[in-house]
């Protein structure tokens, strides 16, 4: 598994332009990565830029506005807030996207060193 950490890189648009980059281009390897954003808003696939934020207040406050290519919720990043992405060739599945070994990877992130999944502790 390649490990991807952005410690020093908190723009929005290089950070989703790189998961763009890493799902368009990537081998069969399985990819983990770790990054964070300066403030900004970033916006679902479908969603409407005017119904979901306040552009006035955003411009100043210097908060930047991007667009995933995902679908979902509306959410805003600052450098408090760590996201991560997988990425892996999907094969034969059961239909659990977040297996495991990802749960393991964030939990050695984590200061308690442990997780749980439906309700047991792993």
């Amino acid at each position: 598994m390649l490990f991807i950490k952005n410690p020093d890189i908190f723009n929005p648009y290089f950070n989703l332009a790189s998961e763009e980059y890493i799902l368009e281009n990537m081998a069969d390897d399985k990819i983990f990565m770790l990054w964070r954003n300066e403030p900004s808003v970033i916006l679902g696939a479908n969603q409407n830029v005017y119904a979901e934020i306040n552009l006035a207040y955003a411009d100043k406050n210097n908060i930047k506005i991007a667009r995933r290519l995902s679908g979902g919720g509306c959410v805003y990043h600052d450098s408090g807030n760590i996201n991560f992405s997988v990425f892996e060739k999907i094969r034969e599945t059961d239909g659990k996207i977040l297996n495991f070994e990802y749960l393991w990877m964030l939990s050695r992130l984590n200061r308690r060193h442990s997780k749980s999944y439906r309700q047991k502790s792993i």
